[in-house]
């Protein structure tokens, strides 16, 4: 997922400055066309 992460950082950076981050939130959300899940 790392490698996958530098491949795409100048298209992702935008999705991921999107979502504020808070002392001690975990977890992720994954989206696959209409269907999502989550993890923690």
């Amino acid at each position: 997922m790392g490698e996958f992460y530098e491949q795409h950082r100048g298209s992702l950076e935008g999705y991921v400055d999107a979502f504020e981050r808070q002392s001690g939130h975990v977890g992720a959300v994954f989206v696959v066309g209409m269907r999502f899940d989550y993890s923690s």
